[in-house]
């Protein structure tokens, strides 16, 4: 028997590395990108329009950072989990992130 394949939103706002983690993610069978935002607004949005089973966040994007959106998201979409993706190493970030129900 085959497993669900989960439905993920993807949001970064580097072009980039948004479309190399969509060619990673979409290259496993239970995987499947269905959103994808430019940054922390977007992502909101975009995930009320359709169920998500997975947002994946970069922690600091323009006008809303990925913390701001997660805890929107928990907020809107309890059953989404939620992973942050993040360039910096500060232990601040990491805090945060596990404070808004992030996992990683």
């Amino acid at each position: 028997m085959t497993r669900p394949e989960a439905r993920i939103l993807l949001a970064d706002d580097h072009a980039v590395v948004q479309h190399g983690l969509r060619m990673v993610l979409d290259a496993q069978p239970d995987l499947r990108v269905v959103l994808e935002a430019g940054d922390g607004i977007e992502a909101v949005r975009v995930a009320l329009r359709q169920e998500v089973d997975l947002a994946i966040l970069d922690i600091t994007m323009a006008r809303m950072t990925g913390l701001h959106a997660a805890r929107e998201l928990r907020r809107l979409r309890t059953q989404v989990r939620i992973l942050m993706l993040s360039m910096h190493d500060n232990e601040r970030f990491l805090y945060e992130a596990l404070k808004v129900g992030a996992c990683g």
